[in-house]
């Protein structure tokens, strides 16, 4: 084993690596500080580290192990940001269910540490996955209303709106997804939350205003949300009786995104 002081400068150099934004080199270098020191008191903290690192190259799988190394009684600066990055491996292994079970133990035990809003949007995020929207919707109400401020809100009350539609209350979602569209304009969320919003409309009856919305959606251009405006403004048109202003568009579809589904 290496002496103390080396063992520090070992710790420092990984965590030196991992804040310039060197992932691989910072993961070396824990794994090296982990193998000589596994029971040195920063090794809860170098194996947080080494999972930070993980998650930035996007191998949750190996994060979520080294997380789950972690004593369950440790005691360490960074253990309600572990346990929250813990559950972010759940979400993006598909385990939404274990990312409410976590985020729900963390908040519970750490309702005070400087990430507990962003940990609630996690958990509001997680139970939408589960399709416990009224869970969801309560959760993340409860957020807007504590943190109206926070980095999450606009994630925060773009969910919200999307848990009102699952609960069918489209002209609620309705009037979520127009103050949020007015607030967050240019957000990265934004062609999806006009996609909703005019699918909200067009669930509510109110034929115009969706194909309003579903123009809007076409003039993004954006691939993730065009074919399914597509598809919405060819329904509202043939049910208009406008066939050939349908069909037409239906073509334009197929030929666009070959597997796009068509009218019944």
């Amino acid at each position: 084993a290496q002496p103390a002081g080396d063992a520090e400068r070992a710790y420092r150099a990984g965590t030196g690596l991992l804040n310039r934004g060197l992932n691989d080199l910072a993961a070396d270098e824990y794994r090296a500080f982990l193998l000589d020191h596994p029971d040195h008191p920063k090794a809860p903290s170098a194996r947080y580290g080494l999972a930070v690192c993980l998650v930035r190259m996007n191998n949750f799988t190996q994060a979520a192990a080294e997380l789950d190394r972690i004593p369950p009684d440790a005691s360490f600066e960074f253990l309600p940001d572990a346990l929250q990055l813990r559950a972010q491996c759940c979400l993006s292994l598909s385990d939404a269910a274990g990312a409410v079970t976590r985020l729900k133990a963390l908040l519970r035990n750490h309702p005070d540490f400087a990430s507990a809003d962003a940990a609630a949007a996690l958990l509001g995020e997680a139970q939408y996955s589960t399709g416990a929207a009224a869970d969801a919707s309560q959760t993340l109400a409860a957020l807007l209303e504590k943190h109206p401020s926070s980095p999450s809100a606009e994630r925060a009350a773009y969910l919200l709106a999307l848990c009102e539609a699952a609960l069918g209350r489209d002209t609620a979602a309705v009037a979520r997804l127009s103050q949020w569209q007015a607030t967050y304009p240019s957000s990265p969320l934004a062609p999806h939350a006009a996609l909703t919003r005019a699918q909200c409309l067009h669930r509510a009856g109110d034929s115009d205003g969706a194909l309003t919305q579903y123009a809007k959606v076409l003039e993004t251009g954006n691939p993730a949300v065009v074919p399914d405006a597509m598809l919405g403004k060819a329904q509202l048109l043939r049910a208009a009786g406008r066939i050939d202003a349908a069909v037409e568009l239906l073509v334009d579809l197929r030929e666009q995104s070959p597997t796009a589904p068509v009218l019944p």
